[in-house]
């Protein structure tokens, strides 16, 4: 049995185990392509203890943010790969990815005035990117990194008298984002490009564990660069696959995986 090092940061007091062998092969058997799922359904199945320890810490993994989830499955990662703790992410490491100690999750951040319209940004939370991941092809002519673009910008920018859904507790979430997704979509093409600066912008200015950008599979995390540097590793995600034993994977139905 592995024995994990407790996981501290401002907003997380995780203990984990390592996964039971049925529970990896359920992960193993969901698709590639159910990215967040699989990070929900791995990070519920590994965390032992969750603690509460003060008002802002989070315990539920779908109420983590995309960094933080990240962080937690990286987390586990340094534990069982080959190449831990700074384990190997193709000709890079763990390491080159990671925003220092920047761990602080900015609740609700001033973006920027777009359209008329006073702009602020809100974290994306696992819950909300599994909304996105979920409504992937469900949206005509939006698939996709426009898609993954139209649906982060939908759930994280927030005008001033927004009433959102909680996209971790109310079961309107989704319609509520496809909806959203729709009006974007219908932006003049210069508020629409001057939006997306503005919300990358944003998105940079609070950041946390890691610098998050977007591709055709979702949300993915980019090397730490010193200013005006240019980035030389490919975009990077953890999945749950690189976690799993090569018999778990087999067993799924797969075949073993490395972190990309």
């Amino acid at each position: 049995m592995i024995e994990f090092r407790p996981l501290r940061t401002k907003r997380l007091a995780l203990t984990l185990q390592e996964i039971a062998i049925g529970d990896a092969i359920s992960l193993a058997k969901i698709p590639p392509s159910m990215y967040e799922a699989q990070t929900t359904r791995f990070l519920s199945s590994v965390i032992r203890v969750a603690e509460a320890a003060t008002p802002a810490h989070i315990t539920d993994p779908r109420a983590m943010t995309v960094q933080e989830r990240g962080f937690a499955v990286a987390h586990y990662m340094a534990h069982v790969a080959e190449s831990a703790p700074d384990f190997m992410i193709g000709d890079g490491r763990f390491s080159n990815y990671l925003v220092g100690q920047q761990q602080h999750v900015v609740p609700t951040f001033a973006a920027g005035n777009v359209g008329g319209d006073v702009w602020s940004l809100v974290p994306l939370v696992g819950a909300a990117a599994e909304a996105i991941e979920e409504l992937h092809g469900d949206l005509q002519g939006i698939e996709g990194e426009y898609h993954w673009m139209l649906g982060c910008m939908a759930s994280q920018l927030r005008k001033k008298d927004d009433v959102a859904p909680d996209p971790v507790t109310d079961t309107a979430y989704g319609d509520w984002l496809r909806e959203r997704m729709l009006v974007l979509s219908r932006y003049p093409e210069s508020d629409f490009v001057q939006m997306l600066v503005m919300y990358r912008n944003a998105v940079r200015a609070t950041r946390h564990f890691f610098n998050v950008d977007i591709n055709d599979d979702g949300i993915v995390f980019l090397e730490e660069v010193e200013k005006e540097a240019v980035a030389k590793l490919p975009p990077a995600r953890f999945p749950v696959s690189s976690c799993l034993s090569d018999f778990a994977l087999r067993m799924g139905g797969k075949t073993p995986a490395v972190s990309q």
